[in-house]
């Protein structure tokens, strides 16, 4: 007769004492997501601040008016 195991996984996101986890993007180049969303304004291109900043484009555009549809 087998047994059956009940298997138990962490859940994502949680530790062990229920605590929630973040997780942080820092492109390391001294950019704060709110200086690169800040360039757009001024009239720089998504590209351009990209590479500038370290940050992917579409995490820039995102909560911006510079979001692409498709």
């Amino acid at each position: 007769m087998s047994r059956k195991a009940k298997m138990t996984w962490p859940t994502a996101g949680r530790t062990t004492a229920g605590g929630v986890t973040s997780r942080v993007f820092d492109p390391g180049t001294g950019w704060t997501l709110q200086e690169a969303r800040g360039l757009l304004e001024q009239g720089y291109s998504p590209a351009h601040v990209a590479r500038l900043t370290g940050y992917p484009e579409p995490m820039i555009r995102v909560g911006t008016g510079h979001a692409r549809l498709g």
